[in-house]
């Protein structure tokens, strides 16, 4: 039995994708969910200042193309310490980002690295 984190790993790598924007990659990213069957919110409010891109039930996933690996912890740590989610796929870009640890603040992380758009 695929897990809903399986089954959201596979829909993002296995389909591809043409953007210039991280609005565009967000775009190509819920077409894949939706083709899937994997029903997603957009833009879901974590706190009064945190906003993630999806959650799927209470999985969150959040798209990053550029910033630094710091700024990007710290994001995903803020997450974590919300409460509401039980893991956290992040979809990027840049090979600075990929290396997030397995877990933050007891949250699983997984890494999706993708290759550029253009």
């Amino acid at each position: 039995m695929d897990t809903v984190i399986d089954r959201i790993v596979r829909a993002i790598r296995c389909h591809r994708y043409i953007f210039s924007t991280e609005m565009e990659l967000q775009a190509g990213i819920e077409r894949a969910l939706m083709d899937e069957g994997i029903v997603a919110e957009r833009e879901v409010l974590l706190s009064p200042t945190d906003r993630i891109d999806f959650m799927v039930g209470r999985v969150g996933i959040e798209v990053k193309i550029g910033g630094t690996y710091s700024a990007l912890v710290r994001q995903i740590q803020r997450y974590a310490h919300v409460g509401q989610l039980c893991a956290i796929v992040v979809v990027t870009t840049k090979s600075r980002l990929r290396a997030l640890p397995a877990e933050i603040a007891s949250v699983p992380v997984y890494t999706i690295h993708l290759n550029s758009g253009l």
